[in-house]
C-alpha cells in the first residue's frame, strides 16, 4: 500500500494534534470519592466527572486505576459500562491494579459525563491505608487531563460526614444549596465538634442553618458535644458568581467535621458541582 506524500502526513500530524491541544484546553476531569475516612468492609461511591467548557470533542474515553485495599470491584456496579479491565490481576473480574476504560464518545460543548462507581474496602485493610484512584481523559490517544483523589481507611472513626448538593448543573450566578449531614457513631461523646464547609472560588454566604458563619471561603459551625448514635444537619446556600462557563467544574475544598472523643477524630467530603451544560450519564 502506497503511502501518502510527505506533506499530506505532515498536514494529518498537525491536525491531530491541534485537535489534541484544543481538548486539553477544554476537558478537566475531577473525582469525588465519600465517605472519608471508610471503615473495612463499608462502601466507597467514586464519582469522576469529566466537563467540557469549550467546544465540542469527539472520541473522549475515561480511564481509571482500581484501587488497591478494595475487595475485587465488578465492572457492572458502574453505570457506564468499561470497555475491559488490563486484568493484570487473579480473576476475570476487574482487580486492583487494572485499568477501566470508559467510552464516553462524544462531548458536546459545555457539557460534562460523570461515572459512578462503587468499591467495598477488604474486611483485611488495615488503618491507614490509604485508598487512591486515579483518573484521566484520553483524546486521540494523547491524555489530555487528569485528577486523583484518595480516602484514608479508619477502623473505629467516630465521626462521619456527608454533603449534597441541591443541583448539579447550576448556572452561574445562581444559588447553590449544601445540605450536610453528619454524625457520631462511636461509643464516646465527641466534644468541642467544629463544622466547615469550603465554598467554591467567588461565591458568597446568602443563609445558614444553625449559626452558621462566613469567613476565609468558608461556612463553619460550633455542634458543641456529640453524643454517642448523635446526627444532624446543616444546610448552606450560597450565590455563586456570574461568569462561569457551561461545562467547567466547581470542586472547593472538602469539607471536614473535627472534634475530640479520646483522641481527636475527623472525617471530610468531597463535592463537584458542573456550571450549566447538560449532564451525561449520572448514577443517582
Amino acid at each position: 500500500m502506497a503511502k501518502l506524500p510527505l506533506v499530506f502526513r505532515v498536514i494529518a500530524a498537525c491536525v491531530f494534534a491541534l485537535a489534541s491541544a484544543a481538548a486539553q484546553a477544554a476537558l478537566t476531569v475531577a473525582i469525588e470519592m465519600n465517605p472519608d475516612p471508610p471503615r473495612p468492609g463499608e462502601s466507597i461511591r467514586a464519582l469522576m466527572t469529566v466537563g467540557n467548557d469549550g467546544a465540542a470533542v469527539a472520541g473522549v474515553t475515561l480511564r481509571a486505576t482500581v484501587p488497591n485495599g478494595i475487595s475485587t470491584f465488578l465492572a457492572s456496579s458502574s453505570n457506564i459500562a468499561p470497555t475491559g479491565c488490563n486484568l493484570t490481576g487473579p480473576t476475570s473480574a476487574c482487580d486492583p491494579g487494572d485499568t477501566m476504560t470508559f467510552t464516553l464518545g462524544s462531548l458536546a460543548a459545555n457539557s460534562s459525563t460523570t461515572v459512578s462507581l462503587a468499591f467495598v474496602v477488604a474486611a483485611a485493610t488495615p488503618a491507614g491505608t490509604v485508598i487512591t484512584l486515579p483518573a484521566e481523559a484520553v483524546v486521540n490517544l494523547a491524555v489530555v487531563a487528569s485528577s486523583t483523589d484518595s480516602v484514608t481507611v479508619d477502623d473505629d472513626n467516630a465521626l462521619s460526614l456527608a454533603v449534597h448538593e441541591d443541583t448539579n448543573g447550576v448556572a452561574s450566578g445562581a444559588t447553590l444549596t449544601y445540605t450536610l449531614v453528619y454524625g457520631n457513631r462511636g461509643i464516646d461523646v465527641v466534644t468541642g465538634t467544629t463544622l466547615a464547609l469550603p465554598m467554591p472560588a467567588g461565591a458568597t454566604l446568602v443563609s445558614a442553618t444553625g449559626g452558621g458563619t462566613a469567613a476565609g471561603g468558608a461556612v463553619s459551625w460550633s455542634l458543641g458535644a456529640l453524643a454517642p448514635g448523635a446526627s444532624g444537619r446543616q444546610q448552606a446556600v450560597v450565590q455563586l458568581p456570574g461568569g462561569l462557563v457551561a461545562g467547567s467544574v466547581l470542586q472547593p475544598a472538602a469539607a471536614t467535621i473535627d472534634g475530640t472523643a479520646i483522641l481527636p477524630e475527623s472525617a471530610q467530603a468531597d463535592t463537584v458541582t458542573v456550571v450549566g451544560g447538560g449532564q451525561l450519564g449520572l448514577a443517582v
